[in-house]
Order: C-alpha cells, then sequence, then structure tokens
C-alpha cells in the first residue's frame, strides 16, 4: 500500500513528466488506471491528468471492452474507475460484480449523475465509492487514489 507521500496522485504537478509518451502502453513499474466511460471528452480529461500526475491509463467505452482489456492485462491494472451508465449489455454495476468475480480485490470507483443509479450503487456495492457527476478531474484523481490506497486494495505495482 502506497502512503499519501507516494501516490503520484497526491504530488502531482499539473506538468508532464519528461518524455512520458501518450502511446497508451501499460508501463510495468507504473499504477494503472482502468477508466471505463461512453463519453469521449470526459475519458480523456480524466485519462490526461491521470497521465500528467505519473500513472498509466487504459480506457474503455463499454463494459465489454473494459472485461477484454482486464482479461489481457493479467493482473497489471490497479483500480477501475466506471461509470454506472454504460451502453450495451453490460452496466457499470454488473461490470464492478464481475471485477469481483475475476479480480478479486481490484478497487474500483462509480461515477454516476442518476440519483437512482447512485442510491442503488450504494445499496449492492457499499464499499465502492461514487463520484456524482459533474465532477472534476481533481476529484477523480484524489478519489482513486484514496481506493487504491484502502486496506483489503491489491497491493499497486509501484
Amino acid at each position: 500500500m502506497l502512503s499519501d507521500a507516494q501516490c503520484p496522485l497526491m504530488t502531482c504537478s499539473g506538468e508532464a513528466d519528461e518524455g512520458e509518451g501518450e502511446d497508451g502502453a501499460v508501463h510495468p513499474n507504473r499504477t494503472t488506471i482502468l477508466i471505463v466511460e461512453s463519453q469521449d471528452p470526459l475519458r480523456r480529461a480524466v485519462a490526461d491528468h491521470l497521465r500528467t500526475c505519473g500513472l498509466d491509463t487504459r480506457e474503455a467505452l463499454s463494459a465489454d471492452d473494459a472485461i477484454r482489456l482486464l482479461e489481457d492485462a493479467t493482473g497489471s491494472i490497479d483500480a477501475v474507475f466506471t461509470e454506472i451508465d454504460l451502453p450495451g449489455f453490460i452496466d457499470g454495476m454488473a461490470l464492478a460484480e464481475w471485477i469481483d468475480g475475476h479480480c478479486r480485490g481490484l478497487p474500483g470507483i462509480f461515477a454516476s449523475d442518476d440519483v437512482g443509479r447512485i442510491a442503488a450503487a450504494q445499496c449492492f456495492h457499499s464499499g465502492k465509492p461514487i463520484l456524482v457527476k459533474p465532477y472534476s478531474v481533481e476529484a477523480a484523481a484524489s478519489q482513486m487514489c484514496a481506493s487504491v490506497n484502502r486496506p483489503g486494495s491489491r497491493p499497486l505495482s509501484q
């Protein structure tokens, strides 16, 4: 578990690391966050901010895409940030169920602007944090750092 001082998000300067590429490659010694968000501008803004803070990101438009990435990543993803209201057959809550069954201990964070869906997520996934849309990328980054550092989460790859 990382301390707040060790978490790249807690010391984010807002400036990209020298030589950091936008190639989408996952670097084995850095924390990787999977962002599952159907709204392109929001997903890109969160991903860009996290990369600026020294984290790797993977992006998915749907739960189906996220599951494929998680299956292919073989443990290299450290946390999942997912919208609840995803397009397709599987929504964010069903994705969380899949993750709980297949990626034990992988921290997850929800986001939604639907009060009813937020209430349902709080009932069925009481341990997972929920961000209410609209949220700032800084709030999302802060919540992700707190989630990967909470007791019971998988150790980070840093």
